[in-house]
Parts: C-alpha cells; structure tokens; sequence
C-alpha cells in the first residue's frame, strides 16, 4: 500500500481545535472528521511535545544537501574555467578540501546551475597528403590582391 496523502492545514486544525475545546476522544474525532485515528494521534503528539502543528522544517522535505552554496559556485566556477574536467576530477579536486561527494552530486549541482555537459566536437584528421595540398594551395594564391578576390564568385 503506498502512502496516503499529508494532512491538508484544514484538517490539522479542525484536529487541534476538537483536541482543545472538546472532551471528545481520538477515535471519535477520527470518525468525526473521516481520517484515520494514527492521524489524530500524531497532530496530538506534535501538539504535546513541539506545541505546535507547523512542521520544524518549513518547505525542506528530504535529505539535507551535502553541498553548501558556497561548494556550488566553486565547482560552477572551475567547471567553467576548464570545460573539459570531468565530474570524477572535480569531485577528486573538492575530496582534496575535505568534502566528499558523487560525482553523480557534483554533475546534478553543476545542471542545478544550468552547466550542461557537452561532448567535444569531433574533427576532421588531416593527413599528411591533405595537409601538404593545403599548403600548396595557399602558396598558389599568397600574392591575390583583395581586386582578385572579389572576383570570385
């Protein structure tokens, strides 16, 4: 079975106010208000220990960022200044400052910040016959005037 959905505030408050003005117990708000009774009880318990229904981290669900900001524009940074560093030799670079993270984090920060990977364009070998034709052909054309070359069409 997967998870239901949160509490909506509404719901949490209509808990909270039929816990504080009512002697009604848990299992007849739950029936009262059509949720569940381990619902009730954890409004309650969040009521008796916190004094509060808010949760503690406002808008943070999940695992804390290994990360600080300051950690991300460094990398943002070196990325930048060489395009060609891999994420294994900047997670390598940030182990030697002592933080230690994936390189899965380290290419998921730098697209955070908008820093795509790319691969380098391929191009074409030359070869020696190739490269001697090109120099032929600019000693065939050194002395054109700029006339010459509007000539060409």
């Amino acid at each position: 079975m997967g998870k239901k959905p949160d509490l909506t505030p509404r719901k949490v408050g209509q808990i909270r106010g039929l816990l504080e003005n009512t002697t009604l117990n848990q299992r007849d708000i739950s029936q009262r208000l059509k949720v569940s009774q381990t619902a009730v009880s954890l409004v309650k318990r969040r009521l008796d220990f916190q004094g509060t229904t808010s949760p503690r981290r406002k808008g943070r669900c999940g695992r804390k960022r290994k990360t600080t900001p300051q950690t991300d524009r460094w990398l943002v940074r070196h990325s930048i200044k060489n395009r060609r560093l891999s994420s294994r030799l900047l997670k390598q670079d940030l182990q030697q400052q002592g933080v230690f993270l994936h390189s899965a984090t380290v290419r998921r920060r730098l697209y955070e910040a908008g820093v795509k990977g790319y691969r380098p364009q391929k191009k074409p070998h030359l070869t020696v016959r190739m490269k001697r034709q090109r120099l032929a052909w600019a000693k065939q054309f050194q002395n054109w005037t700029a006339d010459d070359w509007s000539r060409v069409s």
